[in-house]
């Protein structure tokens, strides 16, 4: 696998973490910022979308002046690698292109300019299901982000359910088991092949797995270890929509040279018990309270996090948010740990974890995690996306359907 698929999400220039103990007013070190996936179809930022669907790519560039920039589309097959499918097999158009798509801020303290690239558009489309990886480039040819995203066909079914039988062994995990219907006889059946992706953390995804039984006309996929995960806590969150007033987790509001910055309620490591909160399972989404369009007129912000808790020597707490992203915690003397970084205005979830992203505030089979599973068989030319489910699994066994 290739490694950009456990932090896919962005190649920044100069971007060094930014957490520190202390406030500060100064401009971030990293000049791209907010790189998500806007899904048409789920309404989400969800990376999958059905063949033939409206799909975008957002990014902000935290200087105030137009660049030009370019992109190009890279196939790959299951396990992330570039797969060699000829251009008019897969796309219709050319690459690399342009992106054209380009809005400056408006009435932000910290300028930037907002970037989207839409599929399909009039210069390039994709008509071939499977993995892709989004290559954005600047006008040197220096890349400067990735972002992996993929399609889909409807042409299996998948059901999802909890395999009751682990919880009489333990009550800190989940484990899975998956069935798939095809009867679509044209593709390499010895090919089929699922991965699970748990609250949109690709850090937290699993191997490319095989069935553990085969028959005619399905497969079934249950009691693997890489079916089984650590069931965590419920998400923290915060409420950052607006500099004017505080509202969920938001303790003080302060105007720097620069920028603003939210500190948060000081958090208390909860191992000992379960918290039943619903969340957006480590996702996130921008908006600006007194904004009509959210996507120039949101602000950046320094947001500071502190974390009451005891760890064991060498142990260091992250959190864990936008998708996986990690950002590292420092001890202060006080008995604290802290952490700051940028973030555009919005609602956020987030977790603490260590860097492995073993949860550090325990696990309970009943908690509610967020599922997605991607099946992948083989045409001859490549391995297609032939179908994905969305599951909420509870740890009682119930399911919520998005």
């Amino acid at each position: 696998m290739r490694g950009f698929f456990l932090g896919w999400l962005l190649l920044v220039p100069f971007s060094a973490p930014l957490w520190c103990q202390e406030a500060t007013s100064a401009a971030p070190s990293f000049e791209i910022g907010s790189v998500r996936v806007e899904n048409f179809i789920s309404g989400d930022y969800s990376c999958w979308a059905p063949l033939g669907g409206k799909i975008a790519f957002h990014f902000d560039v935290l200087r105030p002046d137009f660049e030009r920039y370019s992109y190009t589309v890279v196939p790959c097959d299951a396990d992330w690698n570039p797969a060699d499918v000829p251009f008019d097999l897969y796309a219709t158009g050319f690459v690399p292109s342009l992106v054209d798509d380009m809005q400056s801020s408006t009435g932000t303290l910290v300028a930037y300019v907002h970037y989207t690239i839409t599929f399909p558009n009039p210069n390039f489309s994709l008509h071939r299901s499977g993995n892709y990886l989004l290559e954005v480039y600047d006008e040197d040819e220096e890349l400067v982000l990735t972002q992996g995203f993929g399609l889909y066909e409807s042409l299996a079914q998948v059901s999802v359910a909890q395999d009751r039988g682990l919880r009489a062994q333990r009550n800190d995990a989940q484990q899975l088991t998956v069935s798939v219907s095809l009867s679509d006889q044209t593709f390499d059946r010895s090919s089929c092949k699922i991965r699970v992706i748990k609250n949109h953390d690709f850090g937290a995804n699993s191997p490319l797995i095989s069935p553990t039984f085969t028959y005619p006309d399905r497969w079934v996929f249950a009691r693997g270890k890489d079916l089984t995960f650590e069931a965590g806590n419920s998400f923290r969150s915060f409420d950052a929509k607006s500099v004017y007033y505080g509202s969920t987790n938001i303790a003080d509001i302060s105007l720097g040279a620069s920028a603003y910055r939210l500190e948060l309620f000081t958090d208390v490591l909860r191992a000992d018990r379960y918290a039943d909160r619903r969340s957006i399972w480590g996702a996130y989404v921008v908006h600006r309270d007194e904004a009509a369009h959210s996507e120039v007129d949101a602000d950046y912000v320094w947001v500071a996090f502190k974390l009451r808790a005891v760890l064991r020597e060498g142990q260091t707490p992250y959190i864990v948010s936008r998708f996986g992203k990690k950002i590292p915690m420092k001890y202060h003397n006080t008995g604290y740990y802290y952490a700051q970084d940028f973030f555009k205005q919005g609602f956020y979830s987030y977790r603490y974890a260590l860097q492995n992203g073993a949860s550090l505030e325990g696990n309970y089979y009943i908690n509610d995690n967020h599922y997605t599973v991607l099946v992948y068989l083989s045409d001859g030319l490549g391995d297609r996306m032939v179908g994905i489910h969305y599951p909420k699994v509870l740890g009682n066994g119930a399911r919520l359907w998005n």
